[in-house]
């Protein structure tokens, strides 16, 4: 049977192997150091012949991904050599038990690689989207347009904004394929993680419609990636309420949100599309942004329970 066991110290220079044979050189951050994971992220190890390792899995803290019931692996790699073991198999397990052992109701996976038919029959999972991830540099040729009279562009306020900006969300993003109704707390708990502030989410406004708030960018900038001198703000939320769509709103959003990260001394942006919306990958790509790969997700229930 295979040998899984959870990353512990002593261990960083197999995990760094294994990282970087997954994800490519300097994945795993600067050599010597204890590999680079995200605060509160977890590990397991599979395998133990004289090798070292040969496979892992990683859990990370995505607090969007937990609202849903669900534990967030963003990878699952197991060395080519040894890919008829049940390791995968047997980390998948490992993974599946923490998130019951944690009252959730199974594991969602957000791979850059597709996972194999057999492995997905053999382990009862299902595939539920295919996103476009896209980059933009050079944040100093976006171009702040200028806002019409009567509409702005402004950082969040609280509490006085929270109600608003909740109703907000459920009107840009209801349509999404992962979407989850917010209330008044749950835009509050953004702000909790250090990785976005209320500075950082911009609200579109009109001063004169009785809807008042009109679209949304938030940016959210990984202390890590900081550290590790990768100057990238990602963009988790960004939308316009349907009626005020094709307006040319998006542009401004997302100059709004360039000007934001050049204050705060960034230099790219990152985000993820829907792979079926064409209309909003398109938008993004006329906006500067290269597509540099996809993300696959994929969904497991619990052991003995199908996924729902």
């Amino acid at each position: 049977m295979a040998e899984i066991r959870l990353y512990g110290p002593g261990e960083g220079e197999a995990l760094r192997r294994l990282m970087e044979e997954a994800f490519g050189p300097g994945a795993a951050g600067r050599p010597g150091e204890p590999p680079a994971l995200p605060e509160g992220c977890r590990a397991w190890l599979g395998g133990s012949d004289s090798g070292g390792p040969a496979a892992f899995c990683r859990a990370v803290p995505d607090r969007e991904t937990r609202a849903r019931g669900r534990l967030c692996l963003d990878a699952l790699f197991v060395s080519a050599p040894h890919r008829r073991r049940g390791l995968g198999r047997a980390l998948l397990r490992a993974a599946q038990e923490c998130a019951r052992g944690e009252g959730l109701e199974g594991v969602w996976g957000y791979f850059p690689a597709e996972v194999p038919p057999a492995f997905l029959s053999a382990t009862g999972g299902r595939k539920l989207r295919t996103l476009r991830f896209f980059r933009r540099g050079r944040l100093e040729s976006v171009l702040y347009p200028r806002v019409p009279q009567g509409y702005r562009v402004r950082p969040m306020s609280l509490p006085g904004d929270l109600a608003a900006a909740a109703a907000l969300y459920n009107a840009v993003f209801a349509r999404m394929w992962n979407f989850r109704a917010h209330a008044p707390g749950d835009i509050a708990e953004w702000f909790e993680g250090g990785d976005t502030a209320p500075e950082n989410c911009l609200l579109l406004e009109s001063l004169s419609e009785p809807a008042g708030l009109l679209g949304m960018a938030a940016l959210a900038v990984d202390p890590s990636r900081l550290q590790a001198g990768d100057k990238t703000a990602y963009i988790p939320d960004i939308g316009v309420v349907p009626d005020h769509r094709g307006k040319g709103w998006g542009e401004i959003l997302i100059a709004a949100a360039a000007a934001r990260a050049r204050e705060a001394g960034l230099a790219a942006l990152e985000l993820i599309a829907d792979a079926e919306d064409a209309a909003v990958c398109a938008f993004y790509r006329r906006m500067g942004f290269e597509e540099r790969g996809v993300i696959q997700v994929y969904e497991w229930g619990l052991p003995g329970e199908s996924s729902t």
